[in-house]
């Protein structure tokens, strides 16, 4: 029973280690901000998702060279997105 509970543990584990390196901080918002945050979220996004995004859009440039941020604003669910013509 001891190593079911350990694999029951791994995903918790695994959050609260991501988590750890993580840096927490508190933002004050403008009421249009506090308004627009609301309406996104009623339509499904994530406060943590949504501020992330907008850090990585107006930070890009002062990233690491090697490392610029994924903001996953472009895909395509076509294999071959080049074939349209």
């Amino acid at each position: 029973m001891r190593a079911h509970v350990f694999i029951a543990e791994a995903p918790l584990r695994a959050y609260a280690n991501c988590m750890v390196t993580g840096i927490t901080t508190t933002i004050r918002l403008d009421a249009d901000d506090a308004d627009a945050l609301l309406k996104a979220r009623a339509d499904g996004f994530e406060t943590s998702d949504l501020i992330r995004l907008g850090l990585r859009m107006a930070a890009a440039r002062y990233y690491p060279k090697g490392r610029k941020p994924d903001l996953g604003l472009f895909g395509s669910v076509d294999s071959k997105p080049g074939d349209q013509a």
